[in-house]
């Protein structure tokens, strides 16, 4: 009955969670040739600036594609 944000230690723990989700607008726009953190889509910021107040971490480097070079560095 209470809200826990560390993953339980033991399996009987584990079985009592329930998950909360939480789900956000995406976007349809294609991001693979995007260089620049601004010229992201509204929506796939707001998705980033909610992981990184989640995690209380700033998030630095963002992947917008499978070649190495396809990294946003903010």
């Amino acid at each position: 009955g209470k809200k826990v944000i560390y993953f339980p230690s033991t399996l009987s723990d584990l079985e009592k969670c329930k998950v909360i989700y939480k789900t956000y607008p995406g976007w349809s726009q294609d991001i693979s040739e995007v260089k620049k953190y601004s010229d992201l889509p509204n929506n796939c910021r707001l998705y980033i600036q909610s992981i990184e107040n989640m995690l209380k971490i700033p998030i630095h480097y963002i992947s917008v594609g499978a070649d190495r070079l396809s990294t946003i560095h903010r």
